[in-house]
């Protein structure tokens, strides 16, 4: 069998998959809902435009393959993670290990590179952004404070659950 139809029949099983799979279950949030989406705008969905066939079927050739490459990461970075704690002793109270140093660049690095693969394998998702608010906290944590988005610093991520990938793009920040 040629590369071309080989091609060809796996562009055609995605198609499929997507119309079945993807755009006929979630019909409902394509529609929309005006009255919801006026009354409540902070939770109006604004990347329906990108749920549309021409762009789904441009970037459907490569799903399965996507997937595979995904997971295959998802066991490389694992692995490389398990090497990195090789000779670290585990802290006396918890089970947690404390990194530092060149392991710890390795690790971050290693867990951006496999967020990056992951969103780009489950959704073809190749750009992120996140923001920091301009939101003033001095009448709770009094006149002193001062905004700080240091990563080093941040003891937790605090997001809404929006969807399967929220694991991934947290790691990738």
């Amino acid at each position: 069998m040629e590369w071309l139809t080989i091609f060809l029949i796996n562009w055609l099983l995605n198609v499929l998959a997507i119309e079945y799979f993807a755009l006929r279950k979630i019909k409902p949030i394509l529609d929309g809902n005006k009255e919801r989406d006026s009354k409540y705008k902070a939770f109006r969905r604004t990347d329906v435009k990108w749920f549309n066939r021409p762009w789904l079927y441009m970037t459907c050739h490569l799903c399965i393959p996507k997937i595979f490459f995904s997971f295959v990461n998802l066991c490389i970075c694992g692995i490389i993670s398990k090497i990195m704690v090789i000779g670290i002793k585990k802290e006396e109270s918890s089970s947690a290990y404390s990194i530092t140093g060149i392991r710890y660049e390795i690790m971050r690095f290693i867990q951006w590179w496999t967020s990056c693969v992951v969103l780009f394998g489950g959704t073809t998702c190749i750009w992120t952004f996140h923001s920091k608010p301009e939101i003033c906290y001095k009448k709770y944590l009094g006149p002193d404070w001062k905004p700080d988005y240091d990563r080093r610093k941040v003891g937790c991520v605090v997001a809404n659950h929006s969807s399967f990938l929220d694991t991934a793009i947290n790691s990738k920040l």
